[in-house]
């Protein structure tokens, strides 16, 4: 029978163990959506690409980045981001980042610069088809 030391040592040794990476990825900060879906907040951890300032909604002109989790796991440069609002489509372009350089299955995009105004966006991480494989709502409002 083991005594209270012995047990406090294995308790102690399985804390340690467990301890220490705050998210899915390996570390760094913030949430990673399930899968087949996005979502937007402030920026993303470049470490884990994890949302940091999880939302919704932002107002005209704040900073917002998109974070996408597939199913399956792809080549970066296979991956283009589509954004629409109503009628106005805005040009696909490259994912920013991956979690792994090869064939990722998290990919992160800063979308502050995209010139989001009022309205209710829908951002979607397509194949070279143009075929969706994670899609958000994102709601713009006025400053």
């Amino acid at each position: 029978m083991m005594n209270r030391a012995g047990a406090t040592l294995v308790v102690l040794l399985l804390v340690a163990a467990c301890g220490g990476s705050s998210g899915p990825g390996g570390g760094g900060g913030g949430d990673i959506p399930p899968g087949n879906v996005v979502w937007f907040g402030s920026s993303y951890d470049p470490t884990s690409l994890g949302v940091v300032g999880k939302t919704a909604s932002i107002t005209q002109g704040s900073p917002v980045a998109a974070v996408a989790h597939l199913f399956t796991a792809r080549p970066p440069g296979q991956v283009k981001v589509a954004i629409s609002s109503g009628s106005r489509h805005l040009a696909p372009v490259p994912v920013a980042a991956g979690n792994n350089g090869d064939s990722s299955d998290v990919f992160a995009l800063d979308l502050t610069g995209a010139g989001l105004d009022k309205g209710t966006w829908v951002v979607s991480f397509t194949d070279a088809s143009g075929r969706i494989l994670a899609s958000g709502f994102l709601t713009v409002t006025a400053p």
